[in-house]
This record gives structure tokens, C-alpha cells and sequence, in this order.
């Protein structure tokens, strides 16, 4: 929470009553202001995106700063995982194992595929991610964004591990949508997001007992913005009556309203609902109990234009260019397919060096019956489930996941370089062209040359445990179906270790020191 309040206001003990100002509930006069989608398919593909993004430079030093942050979200969700795994309740995804492969580093790397349970540290990431991205556009692009204020309002007492977390979690969300109606029928203020945050103390303070017991304090960040040029003074009344209609004991509990000021980064509403550090403290008991609580609870709710604006990229349908006769008329008739959107950091098509907030088109999954397992209806084959190969469950947009420069990978469930089905092999050609595309796009971008794969030396090319790679066959430019391994640069046993080319660490991409990758060792 940032900012200071905007004026002192009473504090009042009932609910005040609405000012004396005609009334917004029938005033169409006034355009709501929103950010909509046009339907259409005037947006950039995926192939788009990894064509303008795939190659481009991060920041060595911010990079390095983001890989240990991201090393310490996954060890304490796998921390939490086991806590509930030991309490009972499954936190990992069952089934084949999934791979991601590495279009650019060739490398092929087991993951962890975690439940998506909403206080695990990445899950929390992904979501906070997808949201952060839709509200910043969203504001940059709302035409009263830049009055955006952001508010929190708190909770009431504490809640102790055991209590009704749950209880209290819909409770507030009730209270701060009806606050959110009537603020914009009597001030003309939208609140268009609530994110829910809890934080943790073990109540081991000085003052604690010998049984004190850990509890949680809950609050939700708010952000709001006027809909239009306000009177003079009644920015300070919609205060004064925001604090005494959330001090009111709604829903049984009086809230307290603050104002924070204008939003100067959307990152301080869109936090993580709890803080990794201070659950990796709790027991096993209290892990659980938290998960029954949070469990199908929404964190993070767009309201009003935001959640407008977020349906109508979820909604969005194009033209095929195909069309189809009415059955009744039979009038030929364009078709339309549902073409859902997403918001995305995209360089543009000139040579800019800074890529910017963009709508584009998210990739559809392939469709290819169950996931989990297929039957063969052959007679000469023994009836029974049997495990998809090569299955392609996404390819990512560019990332600098595995080194400074924006690298592209795909997700395979039952990856195998020898497949017996058709399906296995269809998909390895269809990895083998989006590896030609990726490289394209890299070499188009200035990408610096990948580290040159190890000879094949017949060696299996699999390493159980964290981070096991092999080599990736199909990269462009390198025939051959070889499985040695193949580390990406930097990267423990790795060409240039880790303080050389791609992962070097304080050194911008392009400084000196066993060039760009490093020499392969």
C-alpha cells in the first residue's frame, strides 16, 4: 500500500445519506467509459508473436534477479505440495510425464506439473501474471485510466487457523460489490478490480501464550476511478461516505476504507493472496486447512469495465472465410469461429527496441480425442487404455525462462524420439516445423548463434531428477536424431558455466567474456 490519504474525514456512525444530487441510475447521457474489442480477427496471430518476439535481449542482471526468484517460487510450492501430499490431498498432476522442449537450446527438460491450487507459489504467478497484464492494458487504454486510485479496505478482526476463512473471504466480496453499485449510482465512481490478500503471523510475539495460534489478516486492494469531471468537494463526500457505508457492519463485520492515492503501478493491487515466504512456515495441518478454505475462491476480480473488457476478449469471434447455407432461407451465410484473445508484451513490426501491451489471438489446443489415454478398436490388438505419444499440450510465447534472449518452448506429454503410432510421429514433425519457424524468427531478430550440439555418443541422454535434458532432434539446421545431452549455456555442466555467455550474470547480452554463449565445453 502506497500513497497517503486525500483529506481527513469524520469518522460517521451511521451510514450517511446520499447528497443531495440528482440521481445516475437513468442518466444515459453520459458514455460509459470502457475498453472493448472489435469482433473481427484484425489482431496478430501466435505465429505473430514468436515471429516479432522470438530472440529479442532481456536484461542479464534482471534476468539473473528473476531466476533465483522464480527457483524460490518452485521450491516452495514443491514444499507446500508435499505438506499436502502428506496430509492426503493430491497437489501434483498423475499420468505420463510432461517435457518442455527448447526450440533454440534443443534441450528437453522434465516438469513438474503442479494442481492448479490457489495458494502454491506458481499458480499464484501464473494467475497474478495473466491478470497484471489485462489491467495494464486496461489502464493505459481506459480514457479516465490515469485518475485510477487504489483503496484497501480491511476486514475486522483476525482470523485464526481453523476459523471461517472461507466464510469471511465471500462475505467481504459481497460488501465491496454492493459498495461498488452504489458508488457508481450516487458518486459516479466505477470500481473496476478487487484482489483479495491475506497475510500470515504465527502469533509468537512477545505478548504470545504457549498455545498462541497462527492467524490471518485479510483485506482486499480496490481500484476505482471518477467516470467523469467531478464537482469540486465531492471527491471528499465519496470518501466520507465510503468509510461510513463499509463501517456500517455489513454482512456482520465493519470494514475500514482507505483511499491510497492515484495507481502508480497496477502490480500494488494485483499481489499474490498470500506470501510464500510466510506460509512455508506453517505445518502440514494448517497447509491443509488452508486449501479446504481457498479452494474455488475467486482472488482476483475484475469488476465493471474490466470484466467487460476481459469477456469481450474471451468472447471474440472471427470469420473463416468460408460460408454456409441458412437451413431455412438457404442463404449463404459467412461463418464465424469463437477466437478467444489475450494480452501480451509485443514488439512491433519495425525495428523498435521496446515492445509494448498488445491484443492478440490465443493459440487454440490441438484437439485430438482424450488426453489422458485412446483405445485401439483394432481386432489383433490387446483391448485396454493405452498411453498417448508426443502429445502437444501448448507452445509458449516467447520467454527468457532458459537464458537473456526470448526463446520459444513446447509442452509434449509421452514425448518419445521412436514412436509406434501415427499420432507420435505426425507430432514430431509438426515440433521438428515449429522449430524451423522459431529459428527462423531467431536469426531474423538478431538472435546470437545457439551453442552447437555434442556429438551423439549413444548415451541415453536422460538424467532423473531436477532439470534433466536430452537433446531435442529436428532443430533447424541439424539433421540427425542424436541424444546427448544437451544443456543450455551457462547451465551447470553446460557450455561456459554459469558465469559465461547466456547466463552470465551481470553481463549484459553481447559483453565480452567467451562470447555470446560461451565456448562449448
Amino acid at each position: 500500500m502506497s500513497g497517503e490519504r486525500l483529506a481527513a474525514v469524520p469518522q460517521p456512525i451511521a451510514r450517511p445519506k446520499a447528497p443531495d444530487r440528482p440521481s445516475r441510475a437513468n442518466d444515459n447521457s453520459r458514455p460509459r467509459p470502457a475498453v472493448l474489442v472489435a469482433p473481427g480477427s484484425d489482431y496478430p496471430f501466435p505465429d505473430d508473436v514468436r515471429a516479432r518476439n522470438t530472440g529479442r535481449p532481456y536484461d542479464a542482471e534482471r534476468w539473473a534477479a528473476g531466476q533465483e526468484r522464480r527457483a524460490d517460487l518452485v521450491r516452495q510450492s514443491r514444499w507446500l505440495a508435499d505438506a499436502l501430499e502428506r496430509q492426503g490431498i493430491r497437489a501434483r498432476e498423475t499420468g505420463d510425464e510432461a517435457v518442455d522442449i527448447d526450440h533454440v537450446l534443443g534441450t528437453v527438460e522434465a516438469v513438474e506439473r503442479f494442481r492448479p491450487l490457489r495458494f502454491l507459489p506458481v499458480i499464484m504467478q501464473r494467475d497474478s501474471a495473466a491478470m497484471l497484464a489485462s489491467l495494464r492494458y486496461f489502464l493505459h487504454n481506459h480514457e479516465r485510466g490515469e485518475y485510477a486510485r487504489m483503496g484497501v479496505i480491511t476486514g475486522g478482526a483476525r482470523i485464526p487457523v481453523g476459523g471461517p476463512l472461507r466464510d469471511r473471504h465471500k462475505a467481504m466480496g459481497r460488501a465491496i460489490s454492493r459498495w461498488a453499485s452504489m458508488a457508481r449510482l450516487l458518486h459516479g465512481v466505477e470500481v473496476f478490480f478487487r484482489g483479495m490478500e491475506y497475510t500470515r503471523d504465527d502469533g509468537q510475539g512477545p505478548d504470545a501464550g504457549a498455545q498462541a495460534t497462527p492467524t490471518y489478516h485479510h483485506h482486499a486492494h480496490v481500484l476505482y476511478t471518477p467516470t467523469e469531471r467531478m464537482p469540486e468537494g465531492e471527491w471528499v463526500r465519496f470518501l466520507a461516505w465510503s468509510e461510513g457505508f463499509l463501517r456500517t457492519r455489513m454482512e456482520g463485520t465493519a470494514y475500514a476504507f482507505t483511499d491510497c492515492g492515484r495507481v502508480r503501478e497496477p502490480d500494488e493491487a494485483c499481489k499474490y493472496p498470500f506470501k510464500p515466504a510466510e506460509l512455508a512456515r506453517a505445518p502440514d495441518r494448517e497447509v491443509a486447512w488452508l486449501q479446504a478454505q481457498v479452494h474455488g475462491l475467486n482472488m482476483k476480480q475484475p469488476m465493471g469495465s474490466l470484466r467487460t473488457f476481459n469477456r469481450s476478449m474471451e468472447d471474440n469471434t472471427r470469420l473463416t472465410g468460408e460460408e454456409q447455407a441458412d437451413p431455412e432461407t438457404g442463404e449463404l451465410l459467412p461463418v464465424s469461429v469463437r477466437a478467444p484473445l489475450k494480452v501480451v508484451a509485443l514488439y512491433p513490426d519495425d525495428d523498435g527496441s521496446k515492445a509494448v501491451l498488445a491484443i492478440v489471438h490465443k493459440r487454440r489446443r490441438p484437439v485430438r480425442g482424450d488426453r489422458d489415454e485412446v483405445r485401439d478398436e483394432r481386432p489383433d490388438r490387446p483391448q485396454g487404455p493405452v498411453l498417448r505419444e508426443n502429445l502437444i499440450l501448448f507452445t509458449s510465447n516467447p520467454t527468457s525462462s532458459a537464458c537473456p534472449w526470448a526463446t520459444v518452448k513446447t509442452r509434449v506429454v509421452g514425448y518419445t524420439e521412436n514412436p509406434a503410432t501415427e499420432e507420435g510421429f505426425l507430432a514430431l514433425a509438426e515440433l521438428a516445423s515449429i522449430t524451423a519457424g522459431v529459428r527462423r524468427a531467431w536469426d531474423a531478430n538478431g538472435g546470437p548463434p545457439p551453442p552447437p550440439r555434442p556429438p551423439d555418443d549413444g548415451a541415453p541422454g536422460r538424467r532423473d531428477g531436477e532439470g534433466g535434458r536430452r537433446g531435442f532432434p529436428g532443430l533447424a539446421g541439424r539433421p540427425g536424431r542424436g541424444k546427448g545431452p544437451a544443456p543450455p549455456c551457462g547451465a551447470p555442466g553446460g557450455p561456459g558455466g554459469p558465469s559465461a555467455g547466456c547466463h552470465g550474470r551481470g553481463r549484459p547480452p553481447g559483453a565480452a567474456g567467451g562470447g555470446l554463449w560461451g565456448p562449448h565445453l
